[in-house]
């Protein structure tokens, strides 16, 4: 006798399915989205990015990440940090909302990292809890240890 497909076992792919979409919340999600109008030499010029701010990290459609230097009316000037070989003109550029920071604590002393804190000494990954802005305030003279 076949079996009832009501009956189906509260584990099985569909019901976790149906659960997933019956606990969707449809909502508008803007993201604001520049194109790649050149590139060379490290530095990528992008149109269409009217509220990027300084500082900011850039998402391209390949992956590549950039921080951006630069905000005129009409282009917004980036440092690639981090590039793939396949970016090119034309490629669509996202705003991150986010700062360049790196990790810090003990897990970094003695090791070589990249601007993005991918280390490259060939150590191994850098464990670390814990991240810093790049660009923050240093402590104040009495806050710091005596030299």
């Amino acid at each position: 006798m076949p079996a009832d497909p009501a009956a189906r076992p509260a584990d099985s792919p569909l019901m976790r399915l149906r659960t997933q979409v019956g606990d969707y919340r449809f909502g508008l999600r803007m993201r604001e989205r520049g194109r790649l109008a050149s590139i060379g030499d490290g530095i990528a010029w992008i149109e269409n990015l009217p509220s990027a701010s300084m500082e900011e990290m850039l998402e391209f459609d390949d992956g590549s990440l950039g921080l951006t230097y630069h905000l005129a009316e009409r282009l917004v000037g980036a440092i690639l940090l981090h590039q793939r070989p396949t970016l090119t003109a034309g490629y669509a550029v996202r705003l991150t909302g986010r700062q360049l920071s790196l990790p810090v604590g003990d897990a970094l002393l003695g090791r070589v990292i990249d601007p993005l804190g991918n280390p490259l000494d060939g150590g191994g990954p850098i464990v670390t809890t814990e991240r810093r802005l790049v660009e923050s305030n240093a402590p104040g003279v009495a806050e710091r240890q005596p030299v």
